[in-house]
């Protein structure tokens, strides 16, 4: 079934519930991607991973400092679990490793270091939102698969399976490639990376959230807020001084939508 969300809707709140659908929702909710999507997912992932691991083995600049910054915030076994995940659904490790190691780290540093060494050589799979069945979702914007490491970071937090964390990286794509469609940030000289923000704060909480529950919807809509803004604010460090305004306005716009 196609989901949408009208545009006098609260669409993040929306996109957030979509979210928790997908990943953990009833039988007659949740995602069941094709088989076609999860080996075409399974083949960017690899590529994803081949890029950042070569950027890392040809010991490019920002991708090894940031490794080496990440290996600083090293996790006992049992460390800090009780502050990850939610009071119902506690997280079952502490980190998560970065590229190339099997020590657990503070999760923030590790998604960092391997999102910018897959980054790095702007090489790995790209996305065009174009739909040819629908006119009107023709914006044209691209991007990449830079953030599968977020929802296999959730994954290896709450202690799920691969399988668990193939979908999640089906829904980054899901979420990237429609907001691709309707919402060109070039247009507005912004970096592609906002989308990827997007899908990646909402797809992380997610994956940390129990099915639909009267505590997590009001966990949902304050995180609605935040969300926006802190992606509007990735983003925004990317732009030039003459892009700041158009940053600025969209910024108004997606918090007021966000309610």
């Amino acid at each position: 079934d196609r989901i949408t969300l009208p545009a006098d809707s609260n669409q993040a709140l929306g996109l957030g519930q979509f979210a928790i659908d997908f990943m953990n929702g009833s039988p007659d909710r949740a995602g069941y991607p094709d088989p076609r999507v999860l080996e075409r997912t399974n083949m960017f992932h690899t590529d994803a991973v081949l890029c950042g691991v070569s950027a890392l083995a040809l010991g490019t600049n920002a991708p090894t400092v940031l490794r080496n910054e990440a290996l600083q915030y090293r996790f006992a076994p049992d460390a800090a679990k009780g502050v990850l995940g939610s009071a119902h659904n506690p997280a079952k490790r502490s980190g998560v490793p970065p590229f190339g190691s099997t020590t657990d780290v503070c999760v923030e540093k590790a998604i960092l270091a391997n999102c910018c060494a897959v980054r790095e050589w702007d090489s790995n799979g790209t996305n065009f939102g174009y739909s040819t069945d629908r006119p009107h979702h023709r914006a044209g914007e691209f991007g990449h698969n830079d953030f599968y490491s977020v929802p296999l970071a959730a994954a290896q937090l709450m202690g799920k399976d691969g399988a668990y964390a193939l979908r999640g990286m089906v829904l980054t794509d899901e979420i990237r490639g429609r907001l691709a469609e309707v919402f060109s940030l070039k247009t507005y000289k912004i970096d592609h990376v906002l989308h990827g923000a997007i899908e990646s704060i909402r797809v992380s909480w997610t994956c940390n959230t129990e099915a639909s529950t009267p505590a997590s919807m009001v966990m949902l809509r304050a995180a609605s807020k935040s969300a926006c803004a802190m992606a509007i604010a990735v983003a925004g460090t990317e732009q030039e001084s003459s892009a700041r305004h158009a940053s600025l306005k969209l910024r108004r716009a997606v918090l007021a939508e966000s309610g």
